[in-house]
């Protein structure tokens, strides 16, 4: 039997048909970096691939070969075959991968095959698709043009993007970090940096080829949380011309507190803006950081005993003069970028509807 395969002339079309994978390999590599749309069912799970990588390294290849059999033989392997026959049977178009089209994929598509289940695998696997993935990245930011919607914190910028997501192509970096990009803006857990860069090339490979033309994005600093963004697109990104977004300090306190105050009141909400406020303390200075620190605590202790929330617009709005506010006007001085339009977000909103992309050869 000639086992199907899928290589690197196949990368595009699995991205632009949004492919289905079967990823064979353990939790953690999985954890590190996948590629999207993928399921981890490892042929080896994180302890077995453990011990196999032991025995490989004491007894060479034949050795660690032969205890992978092993382990997973018997009621381990019916039950493992059983899950990647009931994802096919789900996926009927769906591919099977490793992290370098080696023995596990081989391993599972000739199982499958046995159980009358023929399925391609990737050849090169994971490693290979994200070298294309990053590729695409450089190239993307190279042929791309970027429209960047900028704004002091508080302008509601990611409404602004959700808003334009049903009209224009718009790159949602937070989206993609599961960060809002301040240190305050914690969304809970991050996906790792390889993954963050995988999802940022698949979501930007399918929008140019479905809507080429300009992308709507918003301006970011280097670091969104903990994943950085890739130096070719921030350049990209810092070179752009701007769209700016210009709100009265009283409307930007109220898009912060229904955004991260209102219907989230939590002793561990409290907790996690306390600690963020002293990882810029050095920034903020003590007396700052003391008068900003009584005011949440302040608001803590009201919070506790009348659930009323409003008085927490009292710290936002000097977080935002004290701290926020002088950092961005800091660094658009400092990059002098061109305005394409500035006004209110409902006027800049306004602006972005009525472009007409212009179109970009991809």
């Amino acid at each position: 039997m000639i086992m199907a395969l899928y290589g690197a002339d196949n990368f595009l079309s699995i991205i632009l048909q949004n492919t289905p994978i079967l990823d064979v390999r353990a939790e953690i590599e999985f954890n590190e970096g996948h590629i999207p749309n993928s399921t981890c069912m490892p042929i080896l799970n994180n302890e077995e691939r453990a011990l196999v990588g032991t025995r490989y390294k004491q007894q060479g290849q034949a050795a660690a070969i032969a205890l992978g059999m092993k382990l997973v033989s018997g009621e381990t392997k019916v039950q493992r075959l059983q899950e990647w026959r009931n994802f096919f049977r789900v996926y009927p178009e769906g591919l099977i991968a490793c992290f370098r089209g080696g023995l596990r994929s081989k391993t599972t598509q000739a199982w499958l095959a046995e159980a009358g289940v023929d399925r391609p695998r990737l050849i090169g696997g994971y490693k290979a698709f994200r070298q294309f993935l990053i590729g695409q990245l450089e190239l993307l930011a190279r042929q791309s043009a970027f429209t960047v919607v900028s704004g002091a914190t508080g302008s509601a910028k990611t409404h602004l993007l959700q808003a334009l997501k049903s009209q224009r192509a718009v790159i949602d970096l937070e989206e993609l970090a599961n960060h809002r990009g301040s240190v305050f803006g914690s969304l809970g857990l991050q996906p790792s940096q390889a993954i963050f860069e995988n999802r940022l090339s698949y979501v930007w490979i399918q929008m140019a080829h479905t809507e080429p033309g300009k992308f709507i994005i918003e301006d970011e600093s280097r670091m969104i949380g903990r994943c950085a963004q890739p130096q070719a697109v921030f350049e990209k990104l810092r070179a752009s011309s701007i769209v700016l977004i210009e709100e009265p300090i009283h409307r930007r306190v109220e898009n912060i507190y229904h955004d991260y105050v209102h219907g989230q009141c939590s002793e561990s909400m409290f907790d996690k803006y306390l600690l963020a406020l002293q990882q810029i303390s050095r920034r903020l200075g003590g007396l700052r950081h003391g008068e900003i620190k009584a005011d949440i605590e302040l608001a803590r202790d009201q919070w506790r005993r009348t659930y009323e929330t409003e008085i927490n617009k009292l710290w936002i709005e000097k977080l935002l003069q004290y701290y926020y506010d002088p950092l961005y006007t800091n660094s658009l001085q400092r990059r002098q970028p061109n305005i394409l339009f500035q006004g209110s977000r409902l006027a800049v909103f306004e602006y972005l509807h009525s472009q007409v992309d212009n179109q970009v050869t991809y």
